[in-house]
């Protein structure tokens, strides 16, 4: 009877020990065979040959050629990448080759979005020979989308004045220089071939998974054993069948990472706003926390972690080194407190007694309990008390699963009290860690509301990006309020002299005038920016002269079911409206980001322009009427934009035109009639101006401001 009684007690499942022997030696195994596939699928992108590869982003240095951490574009995930961010920007990929390009051979990864094919024809007109996708190309996004002769696979011939792909017609077709830019998702190339006219290959390049060497494939060895041997290890010690199952579920969180595509991560920083976190750090620290579960079930399963009375207690070692860690904690807490905020030592001060008081309460040995908790007073005294409260909280959940055999038979209470302090503290952990880092500013939300994304805060910290006098007594102001053409910390690596209102600023001291210039253009300002902006400004400073390089930020923005002007007056109605438990949720910044996650994806909403042309007029008028009271003069520049998106804008120059016209002391300059229509020449992509345009808009406009300043009357608009 017995022995029938023993066999009903054994587990339903157990780890049989040549498996748990084995286990770790087909893991690393494993490890060795799938290292590239690990090492892509984990580590950051690999910047391309920058002899071969010229990557622009839209708002940076055009002369970059090394963007992988700001942009994403490189070799990820076994493929070439070629980002998109917020806001749909591309990145625009161009082989630097010497010749022209004849045909391209392209190799379509399952994973790519939409790209398209650009080709600079007659005169540097940018032309769009195709678009093409994982399943199929179409000339133009109005058609139907066209099988490919093979699958993945697709030939683009430029040889012609139309080009063709495998030997369809398609859009227009010009050897010379082509570029590579994607539409709504990031773009995928398995495979990549450029031949010159003549048929020579001038790039053949195959984006595969690259070999790490043995030491790469070494390291990734030893980390599928030692975890495959944390895992036998668990399942051979644990009591239950669901303790032995779950050893072998542990991994399964780490093991999804890898499965997770780039381009995902990167959008998860982009929706949380992470703007220091780089998607692949993002994802590593991902794929390490999804390894916490199995080395605390190991440290349970070891049995060092239980603590029973009358064992023998270490006073010297253990007190020693609690009290030290005390003093460095409370030293290093201290030093970040100011007047009242010390108040807050208290409950700090409980939270570390907290070991001492169960000890105390369940009759077991003091020292051994403080020497136990050193790991969560270390991660305190070492990561402060931000980040180091999570790992603090979490190591004593695990010693008080530790004890759970002991507090239920001496002290269910006081298990339970613990318990609940514990889980309490770790939101607090959360929301304090938030608070220490970067994402106290980033998930502000003042600062996020009513604004678009990617920008936080530009109407609430409204700074100029270049402020300079080039005379020593008083000097005429010049103000200039656009987006990112106009001036902005991320567009030619900050350089301001790039920005065409500092070329006016250097030609109008080179002429000996007095002036001082306030460039407020910045990435994402439109014009409610500058009028919401304009009467506190002027108030300080007044304006001598007026530039307002605007129109693609109003029009071509638009991330949300609400205007600009909406949003103002919606926030404006929930301040009145609020109460103080309102204020107080609005000020825990992990709400705020948890709020980030959980907002509606781009597109499910029926989004509307940022700034329509009615309120961007509304808008106009009221910087004109705040000039005036200055005597200033204000000059309208539309922006200079590639002409596919002159359609949109037409509208907004008609009414600045007509604006320009209608009231006094405006001008209007037209930069189509002065630089050209032809974009090329003076574009980076559709609307960001290259050094070339910033210098020749310069030239074009510092005789305009010179006459402003005189007191000139304005001409009549640009015909």
């Amino acid at each position: 009877m017995s022995r029938r009684r023993s066999r009903r007690r054994r587990p339903t499942f157990a780890l049989p020990a040549w498996v748990a022997t084995l286990l770790p030696v087909a893991a690393a195994v494993l490890g060795w065979v799938f290292a590239p596939w690990l090492l892509s699928h984990l580590g950051p992108p690999v910047a391309l040959d920058p002899a071969v590869w010229t990557v622009i982003v839209p708002g940076r240095d055009e002369t970059m050629a090394d963007e992988t951490l700001v942009s994403g574009t490189g070799l990820v995930d076994g493929a070439l990448h070629i980002s998109v961010r917020g806001l749909t920007r591309s990145d625009i990929l161009r082989p630097t080759v010497n010749g022209k390009v004849g045909a391209m051979d392209l190799g379509i990864a399952r994973e790519s979005g939409p790209f398209f094919v650009n080709v600079h024809g007659a005169g540097g007109q940018i032309a769009r020979a195709a678009e093409f996708g994982p399943d199929g190309w179409r000339r133009d996004p109005s058609q139907a989308w066209l099988p490919y002769a093979r699958p993945g696979l697709v030939r683009l011939d430029l040889t012609g004045t139309s080009a063709t792909v495998d030997g369809t017609g398609a859009g227009p077709g010009a050897s010379g220089d082509v570029e590579i830019v994607a539409v709504d998702a990031p773009a995928a190339l398995s495979h990549l071939t450029l031949t010159d006219t003549a048929g020579a290959v001038m790039v053949d390049e195959d984006f595969g998974l690259a070999d790490p060497g043995w030491v790469g494939r070494a390291l990734f060895a030893l980390l599928g054993g030692g975890l495959a041997t944390l895992v036998a290890y668990v399942a051979r010690r644990a009591d239950t069948a669901s303790g032995r199952l779950l050893a072998l579920l542990f991994v399964v969180p780490s093991a999804v990472v890898p499965f997770v595509r780039y381009a995902d991560w990167r959008v998860v920083c982009e929706r949380l706003y992470l703007l220091h976190t780089a998607a692949s750090t993002l994802r590593m620290a991902c794929f390490a926390l999804g390894f916490v579960p199995l080395f605390a079930a190991a440290v349970l399963v070891s049995g060092r972690l239980p603590l029973h009375p009358g064992e023998p207690q270490r006073r010297a070692f253990s007190f020693g080194l609690f009290v030290a860690l005390l003093v460095a904690i409370d030293l290093e807490a201290c030093r970040a407190l100011e007047g009242w905020a010390y108040l807050w030592a208290i409950p700090g001060l409980a939270f570390l007694l907290l070991p001492w008081r169960a000890a105390r309460a369940l009759a077991l040995p003091a020292d051994r309990v403080l020497a136990r908790d050193l790991p969560a007073l270390a991660a305190v005294a070492v990561l402060g008390w931000g980040p180091g409260l999570v790992p603090a909280a979490l190591w004593r959940l695990l010693c008080l699963l530790a004890d759970a055999p002991v507090l239920a038979r001496q002290g269910a209470r006081v298990g339970a009290d613990a318990a609940f302090v514990l889980l309490a503290c770790l939101p607090l952990g959360v929301e304090s860690a938030v608070r220490w880092s970067y994402l106290d500013d980033a998930w502000d939300p003042i600062k996020l509301a009513g604004t678009s994304v990617g920008e936080a805060g530009r109407s609430a910290d409204f700074s100029p990006f270049f402020d300079a006098n080039c005379a020593k007594g008083k000097a005429d102001a010049v103000y200039t309020f656009g987006g990112s053409s106009a001036g902005g910390a991320f567009q030619f690596e900050g350089k301001p002299v790039a920005f065409f209102p500092v070329r006016v600023h250097q030609r109008l001291c080179a002429e000996g005038r007095s002036i001082r210039t306030l460039d407020y253009g910045n990435s994402g300002r439109d014009s409610w920016d500058a009028a919401t902006a304009v009467d506190g400004l002027f108030a300080s400073t007044p304006p001598a002269a007026v530039m307002l390089y605007l129109g693609v930020n109003d029009l071509l923005t638009a991330d949300s079911p609400y205007t600009r002007k909406e949003r103002a007056a919606r926030m404006a109605e929930r301040a009145e409206a609020a109460n103080k438990l309102d204020a107080l949720s609005s000020s825990i910044r992990t709400l705020t980001g948890l709020s980030l996650l959980l907002r509606p994806a781009p597109g499910s909403q029926q989004a509307v322009v940022a700034v329509p042309i009615q309120d961007a007029e509304e808008n106009l008028r009221h910087i004109q009427a705040a000039a005036a009271r200055s005597h200033a003069q204000v000059l309208l520049i539309p922006e200079y934009t590639q002409p596919d998106v002159d359609g949109v804008l037409g509208p907004y120059w008609a009414m600045e035109r007509r604006l320009a016209a209608e009231l006094p002391g405006v001008r209007y300059v037209d930069l189509r009639k002065r630089l050209g229509a032809n974009g090329t020449t003076y574009l980076i992509d559709r609307n960001h101006l290259n050094r070339a345009g910033s210098d020749k808009i310069g030239e074009v406009i510092a005789p305009i401001v010179s006459d402003m300043l005189d007191g000139k009357p304005a001409a009549s608009p640009d015909p």
